[in-house]
């Protein structure tokens, strides 16, 4: 029962009302308010441009570039049934501070992110292929001059790993989360919109002719030298 309900009921029953009807005018009052925020939303969008990272038909397309050791950290250590275990740092680091989880890319630093964490755990086992379930959540808080803003979401997920290839033969995971833009900036001032939820989907690169040369939006200032170089040796 919601707060609404219960003040309501106190309410409702001194005057000899049913628990039916209770339930009904709740229901009521939060359908009011579920129109007329609509109402509201639906206003603030039609003032927004389509560039606009609030709007709802704004996206981007990113990519997310591990090294072997580090897609390996995705598993856990001991290859067991029930196993569990947080992913590994660096790729954990991506996550959190090259802004995967959200549009834009404000700088996030450490005193910034109060929770960041991914967990993994092996469910099932068939052959050399796990079978692997992630669950994580992150809540970013900023005040600084660079970036007034905050992140608070969540991460479910799911891959297969084959450990005779070393190499992940499925994974997907999403995330949901809210984005409030405390301080708008000088060209999102036509809506007055400052929280915006967001979702992201991660999934092995379907290696699409139309993405080939797209690298991560913060390959130069998110990725280490050696694997900028590592890359280069690569493409070469």
């Amino acid at each position: 029962m919601n707060n609404c309900e219960v003040l309501t009921e106190r309410r409702a029953i001194s005057k000899g009302g049913t628990k039916r009807e209770v339930g009904e005018l709740c229901r009521q009052r939060r359908q009011q308010h579920v129109t007329a925020q609509e109402a509201e939303n639906g206003r603030n969008q039609e003032l927004m441009e389509l560039f606009d990272l609030r709007h709802p038909v704004y996206y981007k397309l990113d990519k997310l570039w591990l090294t072997p050791e580090t897609t390996r950290s995705l598993v856990p250590a001991n290859l067991s049934v029930g196993q569990q275990a947080p992913i590994g740092k660096t790729a954990l680091r991506h996550l959190t501070y090259d802004c995967h989880l959200m549009l834009g890319c404000p700088p996030w630093w450490e005193e910034t992110v109060k929770t960041a964490e991914v967990n993994v755990k092996i469910a099932a086992k068939k052959g050399n292929l796990y079978d692997l379930r992630y669950v994580g959540k992150f809540h970013f808080d900023s005040d600084t001059k660079y970036n007034k803003s905050s992140y608070q979401g969540s991460l479910l997920g799911r891959a297969v790993w084959d450990d005779e290839s070393k190499q992940f033969t499925t994974l997907k995971w999403v995330t949901l989360g809210q984005r409030n833009r405390k301080e708008l900036k000088s060209n999102e001032t036509k809506s007055k919109v400052h929280i915006t939820t967001v979702g992201s989907v991660f999934e092995l690169d379907p290696m699409r002719p139309n993405d080939k040369g797209l690298a991560p939006h913060r390959w130069k200032d998110g990725y280490s030298k050696a694997m900028k170089e590592q890359a280069g040796a690569l493409t070469r």
